[in-house]
């Protein structure tokens, strides 16, 4: 039993979506192949999905026999590509790059005013003010944690492996270029030479990328033989418990947190990614 299902994956698609479906092929009723996609109809709990197939003729059919249809963006065929979207879930978590260009200005020039119409006139300006004698801390400058470092302890076993570069669109390479050259500049990455490398992905932020592209590693391979960490996590009814009687609560958002905290120099080389303009760590 403890092998059974155990790559099972729950399907849920939405109405409206475009879906590729697993019917017998039209020449040998024997032979069933993924055809073109269709639209997604109905949904009927837990599993069943009604499709409009060609002609206009419809058809009910289990989840295990549609698979998510990937579109094109641009004309630049996603399939087999380094293209994933937010809401993919197949590669898991994936380490996400920020390299949004924005122009520092004031804070309280960036402060929805609507957030604020809990306050007095009095309050907001004291607010606001205080946001701009502090404008070092909410910046648009990714900061640096000086706290420690991390590390990235792996098994006796691993072997380091350069893995293959992802084909990425021809459309989306200059945009890939200039976000590497951007975390260039910041100084988050650097050259390698490294003999272990991981492909990078690009994410499509909103529907067929219109909200930008992100990078992200694809560290799956190193993953797999990363020791993991046993630090406790705080448990969430306790710190409700803790500051259920507070009369101000804060909520941070730290800018491109993901490069906030150094890695140790003698384990950078694990992050070395694999592009088609070089590697990186």
């Amino acid at each position: 039993m403890d092998h059974y299902n155990k790559r099972a994956k729950e399907k849920h698609f939405d109405v409206g979506q475009q879906v590729i479906v697993l019917i017998p092929d039209s020449t040998n009723k024997w032979i069933s192949r993924w055809q073109d996609p269709r639209i997604v109809v109905q949904v009927r709990p837990p599993h069943s999905y009604l499709t409009e197939l060609k002609d206009n003729q419809r058809r009910w059919l289990h989840a295990n026999k549609l698979r998510h249809y990937q579109a094109r963006v641009d004309d630049a065929l996603v399939n087999n590509c380094a293209i994933v979207y937010d809401s993919d879930e197949e590669l898991g978590s994936l380490p996400t790059v920020d390299t949004s260009n924005q122009t520092e200005s004031l804070p309280s020039t960036r402060t929805d005013p609507t957030k604020l119409n809990q306050l007095s006139a009095e309050q907001k300006q004291q607010f606001l003010a205080l946001l701009d004698d502090f404008a070092d801390v909410f910046t648009d400058k990714s900061g640096l944690c000086q706290a420690g470092m991390h590390e990235i302890n792996v098994r006796a076993d691993f072997k380091p492996k350069r893995l293959r570069a992802y084909k990425v669109p021809e459309v989306l390479k200059p945009e890939v270029a200039r976000q590497i050259q951007e975390l260039l500049d910041l100084g988050f990455i650097q050259p390698s030479n490294s003999e272990m490398a991981s492909p990078i992905v690009c994410v499509l932020k909103g529907r067929n990328g219109e909200n930008g592209v992100r990078l992200c590693c694809d560290y799956r391979y190193l993953n797999k033989f990363t020791r993991g960490d046993t630090y406790p996590t705080p448990d969430i009814s306790d710190v409700i418990h803790r500051v259920g009687k507070a009369h101000y609560i804060s909520n941070w958002d730290l800018k491109s947190g993901y490069h906030q905290l150094l890695i140790k120099p003698e384990h950078r080389w694990l992050t070395a990614f694999v592009t088609d303009f070089g590697v990186f760590e």
